[in-house]
This record gives C-alpha cells, sequence and structure tokens, in this order.
C-alpha cells in the first residue's frame, strides 16, 4: 500500500456504505475519517480540513457544507453520493456547491470513482500551488512595500542633512547680499551650492551640479561640503591655503572625488 498524506472525509448516515468506501479508500492509501452526519463532522473542520468530502447530504445540507469550506477559505471539493440518479436532486446538488456526483455504493464501480477521485486531487494540487503562489507574492509585495517606505525615510533623513548643509539665506557678505533657492528634482540629488567668508575681502561662492541623482549623488555634496570645511580650518590654522586659489581649490575637489570612486563628476 502507497502511504499517502491526502485526507478524504466521509459523511453518510449509512454505515455500512460509509465503511465499504473508506476501507477501499484506505487500501488506496488515504487518510480516511467517517461521521454519519454533518454536525457530528463539524469539529473536524477545526484542525484538519480534508482534502476531499464525500458526502451523502440534501442539496440543501450540501450548500451549508460549501458554505462552511468557503468560509474557512479552503478550497475542498464536495462529491455528492446518492443511491439513485433523481436529475432534480443531481442540478440542486451542484448548484449548492457539489464539485461531482457518484452513485452508491460507490465503491462498485472503482474505474468511475478512481477517475473522479484522480480528477479531484488534480485540482486541489493546482489550486494550493495557486494559493502558495499568492502568499508568496503577497509576502513579496509586503517586503517590497516596506522596502520602500524604508527607502522613503532614509531619502526623506538624507534631504534634512542636506537641507542642513546650505548655507543660511539672505546673507550680506563683505558688502554682497546674498541669497539662494534650490529646488532639487529627488529627494536626495547632487544639487548643491555654499557660500562663505574666507577673508575680510573675499567671498567663496559655489554652485555644484553632481552627475546623476540618488545618494551617490547626494554623497558627494556632503563631500563637498567637508573639504571646504577642512579648507576653511587649515586656513585659519596656517596649514594651508588652497581655498584661496580657484585652480588649487578645484584640484582638491577633483583629487577627492577620484578617491571616493563613485564614478562622479561635478561641474
Amino acid at each position: 500500500m502507497t502511504s499517502r498524506t491526502e485526507r478524504i472525509l466521509i459523511i453518510d448516515s449509512d454505515e455500512r456504505a460509509r465503511s465499504e468506501l473508506g476501507r477501499y479508500l484506505e487500501a488506496r492509501g488515504f487518510y480516511v475519517t467517517g461521521y454519519p452526519d454533518l454536525a457530528s463532522a463539524r469539529s473536524l473542520f477545526d484542525d484538519n480540513i480534508p482534502d476531499i468530502i464525500f458526502a451523502d447530504l440534501s442539496p440543501d445540507a450540501i450548500g451549508e457544507l460549501a458554505g462552511r469550506l468557503e468560509d474557512a477559505e479552503t478550497f475542498t471539493p464536495i462529491v455528492a453520493c446518492y443511491s439513485t440518479a433523481d436529475a432534480s436532486e443531481i442540478v440542486n446538488a451542484l448548484r449548492a456547491g457539489a464539485a461531482d456526483i457518484v452513485l452508491k455504493p460507490c465503491s462498485d464501480d472503482r474505474g468511475a470513482l478512481d477517475d473522479v477521485i484522480g480528477k479531484l486531487f488534480d485540482r486541489v494540487r493546482v489550486n494550493r500551488l495557486n494559493q502558495l503562489y499568492r502568499q508568496e507574492l503577497e509576502e513579496a509585495n509586503r517586503d517590497l512595500r516596506d522596502g520602500i517606505a524604508e527607502l522613503r525615510a532614509d531619502q526623506r533623513a538624507g534631504r534634512k542633512v542636506q537641507l542642513r548643509m546650505l548655507p543660511d539665506r539672505e546673507q550680506v557678505l563683505s558688502g554682497f547680499s546674498i541669497n539662494h533657492l534650490i529646488k532639487p528634482s529627488l529627494f536626495l540629488s547632487g544639487d548643491f551650492l555654499d557660500y562663505f567668508r574666507i577673508t575680510e575681502d573675499k567671498v567663496l561662492v559655489y554652485i555644484a551640479d553632481v552627475s546623476g541623482h540618488g545618494a551617490s549623488s547626494a554623497f558627494v555634496t556632503v563631500l563637498l561640503k567637508n573639504l571646504t570645511n577642512r579648507l576653511q580650518r587649515n586656513l585659519r590654522r596656517g596649514s594651508s591655503d588652497d581655498i584661496l586659489y580657484p585652480d588649487r581649490f578645484l584640484e582638491r575637489i577633483n583629487s577627492e572625488l577620484l578617491d571616493t570612486g563613485l564614478g562622479k563628476h561635478v561641474t
């Protein structure tokens, strides 16, 4: 006997018919449970929902069972089992939610029974794969949303840092009135400017446009701000006057930019 994990539930008040079908299905390797009516089978839905249900129930009871399965958000086909081929009862059972119909005793026509089981288990497996793919897609979308939210938060924080690096607006430096307005296209960008007094009669003003967009370009603006601050300190300490000479100032910027290895250029 092949060991299988598929579970089949039989609901039939006829104990003999229930036992005969159960023995045949168990011989096929299925895990089988049986109950005489729907009320006694209710507890099964709290733990292990079956993969297929064989039920000798009225169309109304089949509708109730189908509704319970729908509430549990599970795809479990119902096979209605009837002793006679009453057309009205069969149609009503199918309308109520039955996936297929077999005539009792079910184990008499084993070929037809095996065909029904094989067809329904194929549908169950496909449905479960679809559910798995849907869950994986939902998890991927959730991770993507979380990642985007985190990225936006990082970008907003980076933007605040960039704004704080900008000079105060509406300044008067060495007789010059200087103001600025900067509107980057993204939260983080390579657009930057700065101005400050370097001596009593000299003011340095620069406007930088770093190639590209995003965090890597914004990083270069941090490098520029850090470099100009260091050059100002060097001038005050008397260790370097590179900041007074545009060619040497630009050479320092170029050298440090190349050292980053970011592949960026500044105009």
